[in-house]
C-alpha cells in the first residue's frame, strides 16, 4: 500500500521538516520533500499487518525539533491500495497542549477503557465505491460523559441535522470511517460535543467551517486520512477548581502534628466531595543533603524518585511490639 504524507508547515530558508518512523521494531527518519517551503510531502510503502508511529521534526542548522507530543499511530485502512495522511504540526507551547499531559489526560478527562474500544466504520446509505474518508481530531479536554462529534454538508455527515459521533477508542486521537462515493471530495464540517444521554449537541466548535478537498487517484481502494488539531471551544478552554496547600500545612487526627503522606488521602476525599478537581502541594522529594536549615528548601531535591521521610507517618510502617507501649508512642510522637 503506497502512503502519502501532507504536512503544511512554513519553514526559513536552511529549514526542512523529516517525518520519524518506528516501524516493526526499527526506526528510520526522512526529509519530506516541498515545492514552496509550505507544503510538504513524504511517500513509503506500508502493510496492513505494520505497526508504526510517526513524528513531525523540523531540521534546523542547530539540529532537529520535534512536534508537541507522543510518536503519532498510524491507522492503516483495510482492503486498500493507497492512502494519503493530511496532518498539521502540533505546536509545542499552546496552552491547550497541557491538557494533554498525565494530570489531564489520564485523569481529570480519563476515558474509562477507551483503549479497548476499536474504532467503528461509519457506512455511508448506497453502494460503496470503496473509497474512505477517516476524521480524526486529536483532543483530549472533555467531560468523560461527553463525547466529540462531526457534521458537514452531505449525506455522510448528515447535513448538519445528524451528527456522526467519533470513537475515544485511541483517546486522544478519537476517529470516524466513511465510506464515499467517487472520486472527488470537497466537504465543509465542523466539530461539536455531542451528550449520549439526550443524544443531543452540547455546543458546536466556533470559527469558520473546517474544508476538505481531495480527490482520490482511482474510483476505489484509496483512503484519505484528516487529522484535526485543537478544538475550538466555544465556552473557552476548560477551567477546574483547586486548592494549594504544602504537605507540612496538613493536619488530621492520626498525624503527628507536621503534615504525612497519608494525610493527602484525607485531603483528596474532602476535595472531591466539595466538586474540586485539582491539588497542588509544594514538592515532596528528599532535600536532605547538607544537615542544615538549607535543607527545608523544598526545590533542592536530591532526587526525582526518592520522598522525603520527614513526612512519613510512622504508624503504617510497622505496628509498635506491645499494646502497653503503643499509646504511650503515639503521645511521645505528638509531644
Amino acid at each position: 500500500m503506497i502512503a502519502n504524507f501532507h504536512i503544511n508547515y512554513g519553514t526559513l530558508p536552511g529549514e526542512q521538516i523529516a517525518i520519524r518512523f518506528k516501524k516493526n521494531g526499527t526506526e528510520e527518519t526522512v526529509i519530506c520533500q516541498s515545492y514552496d517551503a509550505t507544503n510538504w510531502h513524504e511517500t513509503i510503502q506500508v502493510a496492513e499487518t505494520d505497526v508504526i508511529a510517526y513524528k513531525y521534526f523540523l531540521q534546523t542548522p542547530k539540529g532537529m525539533v520535534g512536534e508537541h507530543g507522543e510518536y503519532r499511530q498510524l491507522f492503516i485502512p483495510k482492503d486498500g491500495t493507497h492512502v494519503s495522511y493530511q496532518n498539521y504540526w502540533r505546536p509545542q507551547f499552546e496552552v491547550a497542549r497541557s491538557f494533554f499531559s498525565a494530570a489531564f489526560k489520564d485523569v481529570i478527562f480519563r476515558r474509562k477503557g477507551a483503549e479497548s474500544i476499536p474504532p467503528k466504520p461509519r457506512q455511508k446509505r448506497g453502494e460503496s465505491t470503496g473509497n474512505k474518508i477517516i476524521f480524526q481530531l486529536y483532543a483530549a479536554a472533555i467531560p468523560q460523559h461527553l463525547k466529540f462529534c462531526v457534521c458537514g454538508n452531505n449525506d455522510a455527515l448528515g447535513n448538519w441535522k445528524k451528527p456522526v459521533v467519533l470513537s475515544e477508542g485511541h483517546y486522544p486521537n478519537w476517529q470516524v470511517e466513511l465510506d464515499w462515493n467517487g472520486q472527488s471530495v470537497d466537504i465543509e464540517y465542523k466539530f461539536a460535543i455531542y451528550n449520549p444521554e439526550n443524544q443531543q449537541v452540547v455546543e458546536w466548535e466556533k470559527g469558520l467551517n473546517r474544508r476538505l478537498q481531495f480527490t482520490f487517484p482511482s474510483a476505489k481502494g484509496n483512503a484519505v486520512v484528516r487529522t484535526d488539531e485543537s478544538y475550538q471551544y466555544a465556552s473557552g478552554l476548560w477551567k477546574g477548581a483547586g486548592m494549594a496547600i504544602p504537605v507540612f500545612s496538613l493536619r488530621s487526627e492520626n498525624g503527628c502534628g507536621i503534615g504525612e503522606y497519608t494525610d493527602l488521602n484525607l485531603l483528596v476525599d474532602w476535595a472531591t466531595k466539595t466538586g474540586m478537581k485539582l491539588v497542588q502541594t509544594l514538592p515532596v522529594n528528599d532535600t536532605i543533603a547538607t544537615k542544615t536549615w538549607t535543607d527545608s528548601y523544598p526545590y533542592a531535591a536530591i532526587s526525582v524518585y526518592a520522598l522525603h521521610p520527614l513526612y512519613v507517618n510512622i504508624q503504617s510502617i510497622a505496628k509498635l511490639k506491645t499494646k502497653q507501649t503503643r499509646p504511650a508512642s503515639k503521645r511521645q510522637l505528638r509531644s
